[in-house]
């Protein structure tokens, strides 16, 4: 039961760490782009009844554009991005994801042809093949946007310190200033106390008392 109990704290702790947050928006991330791809395909494939390799390469380059601005989304980049640093490798990536759509999609079409399926099966078929290589992609290229594309460049110390603090419960610990504020003010706030004030009123009544 302890155990149980501890499944929501830990789930609550990683959500709220960098990593976490950076993959539940990728995921999201994930299923808009694979749902747009997947759509395109469908269209391409079963209504237009366009070729397999070309069907999969117009549903590649549509969920990749999706993917693009919500995986800048995700990394919280913005402004103009970086041609060298981000767009081409980001792209460069995606080419390496449409190879393996492509080979999965044409593969799923010539199985399906030799399994003698009609033609709602064969679509179904294909489009599951499709959605299965590109959740294989799925991790990969979490893993390489989030180490090397979109890394963090500030440094471990840099980034621990600018992450929240949290107990084993999953509560925001205060941060290590705003605890030596509590415990020391700032000279400012003793200056402008209620004994400052008293030796302010007693210096101002001191000037204006006429001299003797």
């Amino acid at each position: 039961m302890a155990l149980i109990r501890s499944v929501p704290a830990k789930l609550s702790t990683f959500l709220r760490s960098q990593f976490g947050k950076r993959f539940s928006r990728f995921i999201l991330a994930a299923v808009v782009s694979a749902g747009t791809s997947e759509l395109t395909l469908l269209a391409c494939y079963g209504i237009f009844k366009i070729a397999p390799g070309r069907s999969s390469v117009a549903a590649w380059f549509a969920g990749a554009l999706v993917s693009y601005f919500m995986t800048r989304w995700t990394w919280e980049r913005k402004g103009r991005p970086n041609l060298l640093k981000e767009t081409l490798p980001f792209w460069a990536i995606s080419i390496c994801t449409i190879i393996i759509l492509v080979t999965a999609t044409k593969i799923a079409h010539e199985v399906a042809r030799d399994w003698h399926m009609g033609n709602l099966e064969r679509i179904v078929f294909v489009a599951a093949a499709y959605f299965t290589a590109n959740c294989l992609t799925f991790l990969t290229r979490f893993l390489i946007f989030h180490y090397v594309l979109f890394a963090d460049r500030r440094g471990p110390r840099a980034a621990r310190l600018a992450s929240p603090l949290t107990d084993e419960s999953g509560s925001e610990l205060p941060l290590a200033e705003d605890v030596a504020a509590a415990v020391d003010p700032a000279p400012f706030a003793l200056a402008t106390g209620p004994a400052a004030a008293g030796r302010g009123t007693a210096a101002e009544s001191a000037e204006t008392e006429p001299r003797r």
